[in-house]
């Protein structure tokens, strides 16, 4: 990286850290997933991590609180910032996994205005029909996040992207984003996704 893109960046000229991201975007990412590495019972948001260390290390730049003199010293603060922002996911979703700050999961799931989603159930044993709601409620419990929980009962449902986004007030490709980390930890959970 040459010294005139490491001064735009340091003046946190937008058009720079673009130039930086698309330089060193997959080895963040690479990064970000060893850091997540040995988690395998929570939603991993690799992507996620990146993009909002990326969103700080600008808005860092912009407060004039880093100070670097080269390349490997950015490197060494997105890197910082990157493990930071995977540690605080690792203990949010940990703090979720234990209860704290999530709404009660009855065992049907919830609908977005609290009504129980309804396993069809007519043409099961009482035993399977157990099994059932347990597996049903253990597949959104490892989802950790509400936002996570809310977007998958969503799509049952049959909403399309773009409506969930719409109704979440989130961007069209950050649902389809949290759709990936949806199937990708279910899948992790033994569970078939088509």
């Amino acid at each position: 990286m040459n010294s005139s893109i490491l001064r735009r960046i340091k003046s946190a000229d937008e058009a720079a850290l673009q130039q930086f991201w698309e330089m060193k975007s997959d080895a963040f990412l690479r990064f970000a997933e060893q850091v997540f590495r040995g988690t395998t019972h929570i939603a991993r948001d690799e992507e996620g991590a990146v993009q909002s260390a990326l969103l700080s290390l600008w808005k860092g730049l912009r407060e004039d609180r880093f100070e670097f003199e080269d390349e490997s010293g950015l490197l060494r603060i997105m890197l910082t910032i990157i493990r930071r922002k995977v540690i605080k996911q690792m203990r949010h979703a940990h703090r979720q996994r234990r209860g704290g700050g999530l709404d009660h999961v009855p065992l049907y799931g919830a609908t977005n205005d609290g009504e129980p989603v309804a396993i069809a159930d007519d043409d099961l044993r009482p035993d399977e029909l157990v099994e059932a709601k347990e597996e049903h409620a253990r597949l959104f419990l490892v989802l950790g996040e509400a936002e996570l929980r809310r977007i998958a009962i969503l799509k049952l449902e049959g909403h399309t992207d773009q409506e969930i986004a719409d109704a979440l007030g989130r961007s069209r490709a950050t649902i389809a984003r949290k759709l990936r980390l949806i199937r990708e930890t279910w899948v992790n959970e033994g569970l078939k996704v088509s």
